[in-house]
C-alpha cells in the first residue's frame, strides 16, 4: 500500500509533468515552477482520490510539498479517528 506522501507525489508529477528526480520536497510549489493553476488541479484530485475537502483557507497555508502532505494526512486522520 503507497503513502499519502507517494500518492500526492504521483499526482504532483501527472498534473506537472515534472520529472521524478525533479520533484519539489523541498522548497515551495513556486520555485519548483508549479503555478496557481497546477496546485489547484493537485489539490481537486486529492480531493476526489482521498476523499477529503480542504477549506479556502487552509489551501492559503499550502506553500510546499510538506504543507500538502501533512494536511491531507491529518484530515485523513481526523475522518477516521
Amino acid at each position: 500500500m503507497r503513502t499519502v506522501e507517494e500518492g500526492i507525489a504521483e499526482i504532483i508529477v501527472e498534473v506537472t509533468e515534472i520529472d521524478r528526480a525533479r520533484m519539489p520536497f523541498e522548497g515551495t510549489f513556486r520555485e519548483a515552477g508549479i503555478d496557481s493553476l497546477d496546485r489547484l488541479e493537485i489539490i481537486v484530485r486529492i480531493e476526489q482520490i482521498y476523499r477529503i475537502r480542504f477549506l479556502d483557507d487552509e489551501l492559503g497555508t499550502m506553500k510546499t510539498f510538506d504543507d500538502l502532505v501533512t494536511l491531507s494526512e491529518s484530515k485523513l486522520v481526523g475522518r477516521n479517528g
